[in-house]
């Protein structure tokens, strides 16, 4: 059966999805790989378009045509993602800033509402977001995947830490971030198939 599958290129997706890729495990699923950014994969699931796919948890409020799979999710413990900036900022001035965001759909934007409420914010790849801040085309950004490793190497400085924010508040509770899911019409017992073909390969 072949079967479309969305990930994103970051590494915990390459990981889980290297041994389907490289047929170091194999099924009765023939797997067509469809690499895109994580508000990409969102927008495509709406559609719906693929029949496999990685989403961000707060997108799973809008694809009822989804079933969430067992295997596969990103969750932080104690980590997620951050707010960076030029300088630094407290939360009133946070509230006025105008905000760099990897999407509306990602669990991060989400996060961030829940924390400092409504504010103005810009959307663009999460790639871009670093330099967008130090350009001044924003006044901060909300960084997601490498970005939270990389943005010293930009001259930025953090300046909320969304995840610490969570695990405070929830006292200790993971942070939900990403998840896979496939299309419903699929029925139960393929899903559950694909499922374990997928816990094969993270494995």
């Amino acid at each position: 059966m072949e079967i479309s599958v969305g990930h994103t290129p970051d590494a915990d997706d390459a990981f889980m999805f290297y041994a389907m890729f490289s047929g170091k495990v194999t099924s009765d699923f023939s797997v067509k790989h469809v690499i895109d950014d994580i508000e990409n994969l969102n927008r495509r699931a709406i559609m719906p378009k693929l029949d496999v796919t990685a989403v961000s948890v707060h997108a799973c409020a809008y694809i009822p045509e989804y079933t969430i799979l067992r295997s596969g999710g990103s969750f932080g413990i104690g980590y997620g993602p951050i707010v960076t900036a030029t300088k630094e900022m407290n939360l009133d001035e946070l509230c006025k800033a105008r905000i760099a965001i990897p999407g509306k759909m990602t669990s991060a934007f989400l996060l961030l509402q829940l924390l400092i409420g409504k504010f103005e914010y810009v959307e663009m790849n999460f790639s871009e977001i670093p330099a967008a801040v130090k350009s001044g085309s924003v006044d901060a950004g909300l960084v997601i995947h490498e970005t939270q490793l990389s943005y010293p190497e930009e001259g930025l400085i953090k300046v909320l830490d969304v995840g610490e924010w969570w695990h405070n508040t929830t006292n200790g509770l993971p942070v939900p971030l990403g998840i896979n899911v496939m299309k419903n019409s699929f029925g139960i017992e393929t899903i559950r198939k694909f499922d374990r073909f997928l816990a094969e390969s993270i494995r």
